[in-house]
């Protein structure tokens, strides 16, 4: 029998925990070709917001695309943002993981914490990428405390856990 790289194993671990967030959620579909991917089409069917018409609305369909180069895993994914959103962590196919990935971190996670951005469960105004989108949330926050969560449905079931191993398979 053949010996895997250490990252054909990591890819394959990834996998594993894609498919298994994807049985464990409502609300994320993957798609992926090939036993070890290196590329992840990932849907999220949650509320969040776009600016639509100079007004702030909510959506319920959001996508991306997700890019493991070969420097994975020492290096983040890449996210490319495929949906109109609006968030002080997105702009335009640009995402801020912020300090949510190492090279122990599993992509099922990133992921489901995606889907939590989405439905502003998790944002950061300090240091955004998208300004117009803190001022906006911030104001928000102050003069409406209950806006946020826009979406407060959990991203996957409660027993959901899943780790970065590299077991063979």
């Amino acid at each position: 029998m053949e010996e895997l790289s250490p990252r054909i194993k990591r890819l394959r671990s990834e996998r594993r925990g894609m498919v298994a967030l994807a049985d464990k959620s409502r609300l994320i579909e993957i798609e992926f070709e090939g036993r070890a991917p290196t590329q992840y089409d990932a849907h999220f069917r949650c509320i969040g917001l776009k600016e639509a018409g100079g007004e702030i609305v909510e959506t319920n369909s959001h996508a991306c695309t997700i890019l493991l180069e070969p420097t994975f895993p020492l290096s983040s994914p890449k996210v490319v943002w495929r949906t109109p959103i609006f968030h002080p962590n997105f702009k335009g196919e640009s995402v801020c993981l912020g300090d949510h990935w190492f090279g122990g971190s599993s992509l099922a996670e990133i992921t489901k914490e995606l889907c939590k951005m989405v439905q502003y469960q998790a944002f950061n105004v300090g240091d955004p990428l998208n300004a117009d989108a803190a001022v906006w949330v911030a104001g928000q926050a102050m003069s409406n405390p209950d806006r946020f969560p826009i979406d407060s449905r959990p991203a996957v079931e409660d027993d959901f856990k899943i780790s970065a191993s590299i077991r063979a398979r």
